[in-house]
């Protein structure tokens, strides 16, 4: 994990999860900022995570290839979801970014197949390629913002979702 703009280990045992990494804002007084590449990736027995809202950033990979992962949750603060950070978290089907994401890099969701509901802020600028490619199950996609807005993010055309899939645009409002 990232610590106040230093990498820190923390030791998570996939046998104590009880199916929620319920990342804490802060851990022996240190704050937490983010996730580090790969630091959960091919972890197992967790279906949920939860970021916190002092975390800023979710680096590449963070989460790929998490198989048992079904919710994630990215708290408020969160500004960039790194490529691949969810990649090949195949049972993954709900996913909340927070209101402050402004960027989602390529490949970051790719091949979660199961991906069925998800919620993007309209403070995203860019997506990067093929950012939900192979998300046979995504129909709809939540934009809290305008269909100008939407059309106006970087790298909108090549994020790979499927033609069928809708957008509801001003989700929420």
């Amino acid at each position: 994990m990232l610590v106040d703009g230093e990498k820190a280990e923390f030791n998570i045992l996939s046998s104590e999860l009880n199916g929620v990494l319920n990342i804490p804002n802060e851990i022996d007084g240190v704050r937490i900022i983010g996730i580090k590449r790969g630091a959960f990736g091919l972890l197992l027995n967790f279906e949920t995570i939860i970021m916190p809202n002092s975390m800023t950033t979710i680096e590449d990979g963070a989460c790929d290839t998490c198989f048992d992962l079904k919710v994630a949750v990215i708290g408020k603060n969160v500004t960039s979801i790194g490529e691949a950070a969810f990649q090949w978290c195949r049972s993954l089907n709900n996913v909340t970014i927070g209101e402050n994401v402004t960027s989602i890099g390529g490949g970051a969701f790719y091949y979660c197949e199961n991906l069925e509901n998800i919620v993007i802020p309209e403070k995203v600028r860019t997506i990067g390629d093929v950012a939900f490619s192979l998300c046979d199950k995504l129909e709809v996609i939540n934009y809290t913002g305008t269909e100008e807005q939407w059309n106006a993010i970087e790298g909108i055309n090549q994020i790979g979702i499927k033609d069928s899939t809708r957008i509801n645009y001003n989700y929420g409002k």
